[in-house]
């Protein structure tokens, strides 16, 4: 609800006072290092003022202030980073996107320079947001990260390299599950490609990577506020599997009855 407090020290030993400004974010108001290892086993009394009206929150440490914030500054901060971070965001994914343009063309260097301007974007993005939880954890940072985590994923399975793990690429684990399931569904433009160019083999590896990737996404059977809406692009996933194994299927079948054909015209001939 609009207006509701959460309370807490942080583990770096800070107080923390989180309001509920709007309804799909949080403003928190942090006090500098207030407890420290030293400090366990004694009584300690803190305290947080909100002062709406004198638009100041204060925090208290055995009856002495510690810190005391301004809640116009701190919001026009945050509106500030806000707006940057959309910027941002809107910029990082159509970096991703002619990324994988550039993969599905087999521009190798091209893609590879891209994803390079794409990190250092991502690297710009997360630090400004980085100090505003509310920001950081928005939908348009991670969905943003998520298109990043993708274009590297892509990458690395059309190449056959190993997949970067989420912390390589600076990215949250539910972000990271999210992005291997849409760079798996984008696997099934590659076959596509792969089977009209009748290279089959190629087509059948990447169909089994896309099969691995979704009985692995599958057993990550927890609430969508945990994985960031997992489920949802897992079941998509499983519609792009099933169909693109039909297509595989229906190739291969396509393929050797084609090939029959010419053995038998071949016969015929010798005739």
């Amino acid at each position: 609800d609009l207006g509701e407090v959460h309370w807490q020290f942080t583990e770096s030993g800070q107080l923390l006072l989180g309001v509920k400004a709007e309804p799909d974010q949080s403003h928190d108001y942090l006090s500098p290092e207030v407890l420290r290892l030293s400090d366990t086993g004694r009584w300690v009394h803190v305290a947080c003022v909100y002062d709406r009206s004198a638009g100041e929150v204060r925090h208290f440490v055995d009856g002495r202030r510690v810190s005391a914030e301004a809640i116009r500054r701190h919001m026009e901060q945050v509106d500030g980073a806000r707006d940057l971070a959309y910027k941002r965001s809107r910029s990082l994914i159509a970096l991703c996107a002619r990324s994988i343009r550039a993969i599905h063309r087999e521009e190798w260097t091209a893609a590879e320079a891209l994803l390079a301007e794409a990190r250092a974007a991502t690297d710009d993005l997360v630090s400004g947001v980085r100090g505003y939880p509310e920001l950081y954890f928005a939908g348009y940072t991670q969905d943003a990260v998520k298109e990043f985590v993708e274009g590297n994923l892509v990458y690395a399975m059309v190449r056959n390299q190993p997949l970067p793990p989420p912390e390589a690429l600076g990215a949250e684990p539910n972000t990271w599950l999210n992005g291997l399931a849409e760079a798996a569904s984008e696997l099934r433009r590659r076959i596509l490609d792969l089977l009209r160019h009748g290279q089959t083999e190629e087509a059948e590896r990447l169909l089994d990577a896309m099969d691995h990737i979704y009985s692995t996404l599958v057993t990550f059977d927890f609430a969508d506020q945990i994985t960031g809406g997992l489920r949802r692009r897992t079941d998509a996933l499983r519609a792009v599997f099933e169909r693109t194994n039909g297509d595989v299927a229906n190739s291969i079948r396509s393929s050797r009855l084609e090939e029959a054909l010419k053995a038998l015209e071949t016969r015929l001939k010798d005739l």
